[in-house]
């Protein structure tokens, strides 16, 4: 079974409770297959194996940044997400990291989120301070699968990150972890909690999965997160990394990239002149089973004038189907013919120049065929009333355009 993802068009839109930062996943592979991805926070430009932000702004209502820290809770820097709050008001600075869904196979089993967690600040990790992990099953309301919280006392601990004890929570049985306190005279890191799993069920159906984690940082605090990894003792699916549709001379170019693949049996491309009926133009075959990064081009020759739509309908050795996002392309507008739909009379427009014009049914049969220019008129009255496609062949190439005859 597969599915794939495209990095940061495909993600979930939760909603959000003060800023949004998705996250995309560095790809790590075994010589068979993609088992995990994780998120380290290191790299600074968005690309799939690191993440893209909406805004890198704290909450207004207090005075704080979010964004890139090094491990040793400095900004700016690499390493660390999080969030920090500069005065000792109780209210929190708060931010959502919103991860790119993730699809795992119908009979995956070892599925988790695991994290590192890090603290630094006068009061330490209190009762002002949490963090939050939902976790959402096909799009559906999320649960809150673990809960960190401070102690209600000014003995809280600050710690590293990822240098304290270890906790986990489940999606199926959700948990809340609250950090020990400590005495004046204790090592900072007593009573710290910096390690965490998340676990997942395992999937009887191919199943995807939205994880966010909230971060609220508050009493002059710095929060941050690091090393994040969704993983499974399966193979995830196929990610599709690129997919784009553009407008040439002889058509639509349609090009995509998959950095692996599993149980693919074939991509089929689709094509709309409204965004919600597809119809499909043609069929690439897939890789089957690969963890190599493959990039695939189909010509549709004969695109639809004006604005049209395009998306991937993948399609597994087993029958599985999953879909793209949707990509629209305009061709120029002065090349379509008008009025469409029409009654009868359509007339070439005035820049076309000399062409040699087809006109097809929906089966690809010619029905008429000649020689015309820009402001010529064809009679389409004789016609039944339906759906054809007119081809024109010039010297800027050839184009196909979605005729009504009303």
């Amino acid at each position: 079974m597969n599915s794939f993802i495209l990095n940061h068009l495909f993600s979930a839109s939760p909603k959000l409770f003060i800023i949004a930062l998705t996250v995309f996943g560095t790809q790590e592979s075994s010589a068979q297959s993609l088992t995990k991805k994780s998120q380290d926070f290191s790299g600074a430009v968005p690309t799939p194996s690191t993440y893209v932000t909406s805004s890198t702004a704290a909450s207004a209502t207090n005075s704080g940044a979010a964004g890139y820290f090094t491990p040793n809770f400095t900004q700016p820097g690499f390493g660390a997400f999080g969030v920090s709050d500069q005065n000792a008001s109780t209210t929190a600075n708060v931010i959502p990291v919103v991860f790119a869904d993730q699809v795992f196979q119908a009979g995956s089993t070892g599925n988790e989120v695991t994290f590192q967690l890090g603290q630094e600040g006068q009061f330490g990790f209190d009762n002002n301070n949490s963090v939050r992990v939902g976790v959402s099953l096909n799009g559906g309301a999320p649960v809150t699968a673990l809960t960190i919280l401070g102690p209600n006392s000014n003995a809280a601990p600050k710690f590293a990150i990822g240098q304290g004890a270890s906790a986990s929570g489940s999606y199926a049985t959700p948990n809340t972890v609250t950090q020990g306190t400590i005495a004046t005279s204790q090592n900072p890191n007593a009573g710290s909690i910096a390690n965490f799993t998340v676990n997942l069920p395992n999937f009887t159906t191919r199943t995807t999965v939205g994880v966010t984690i909230t971060i609220s940082a508050a009493r002059r605090s710095i929060v941050l997160i690091s090393n994040v990894i969704i993983s499974s003792d399966s193979p995830l699916p196929v990610e599709l990394t690129r997919f784009a549709a553009t407008a040439k001379g002889q058509g639509v170019t349609v090009d995509w990239a998959t950095a692996s693949e599993k149980n693919s049996d074939r991509f089929e491309v689709q094509r709309s002149a409204t965004g919600e009926a597809f119809e499909t133009v043609g069929t690439v075959k897939g890789q089957g089973n690969t963890s190599s990064t493959h990039a695939y081009t189909l010509v549709d020759s004969r695109p639809l004038a004006g604005r049209s739509y395009y998306r991937l309908r993948q399609v597994d050795t087993d029958g599985t189907t999953a879909y793209s996002p949707v990509v629209a392309v305009q061709l120029r507008a002065e090349l379509a013919v008008y009025p469409n739909p029409s009654a009868g009379i359509v007339t070439l427009p005035a820049a076309l120049g000399d062409v040699r014009y087809r006109l097809l049914n929906t089966i690809g049969q010619t029905l008429l065929s000649g020689q015309a220019t820009g402001n010529d008129q064809l009679d389409l009255s004789k016609l039944a009333k339906g759906t054809f496609f007119l081809e024109l062949t010039g010297e800027a190439g050839r184009t196909t355009q979605r005729l009504v005859r009303e």
